[in-house]
């Protein structure tokens, strides 16, 4: 199981190295560790650990306009950082990237995507089982549905327990 990522590899607040396309380097922004991807000639950044079980996305693939986690399989969109296949349970955050004269920078954490709604949804839903594939089912509806229960809270999160 993944813990705290270290802070490695460059300052991400200074320069993003040159990379090959598809490629990944695990950095650093603000004391908070981030793997930079090329995909199509663009650069983001993202928090590094997958919110699965926190292993670094600097291990896994990238795959199209999505990086994977190494363990897990776990995807994540390069542009929005939205979860887009199990068993990831949150998306993850990301940053904006800048140019700036002839260093590529990053520049904070950009805004959460919009969440998409459509109307016409279900009046109710029921999820049987309460782990990962559950809590995606649920995060997933609660994006494209616009689910909410009757008094307006969010979920509440189970904590992981140790052995």
């Amino acid at each position: 199981m993944g813990g705290q990522i270290p802070l490695s590899g460059p300052d991400f607040a200074l320069s993003i190295p040159e990379l090959p396309e598809g490629g990944a380097l695990q950095g650093h922004f603000k004391g908070q560790p981030l793997v930079a991807v090329r995909r199509g000639g663009a650069y983001f950044a993202l928090a590094a650990a997958c919110t699965h079980w926190g292993e670094n996305l600097a291990d896994g693939a990238v795959i199209g306009e999505t990086i994977r986690c190494g363990a897990h399989h776990a995807c994540f969109s390069l542009r929005t950082g939205e979860a887009t296949c199990p068993p990831a349970l949150a998306p993850v955050q990301t940053y904006q990237v800048e140019q700036r004269g002839s260093a590529r920078v990053v520049t904070g954490p950009s805004a959460p995507a919009p969440a998409r709604r459509f109307e016409g949804g279900p009046k109710s839903v029921v999820i049987i089982g309460g782990g990962a594939a559950g809590s995606a089912a649920a995060d997933q509806l609660r994006r494209e549905v616009g689910l909410a229960n009757r008094r307006r809270q969010p979920p509440r999160r189970r904590l992981r327990l140790r052995g």
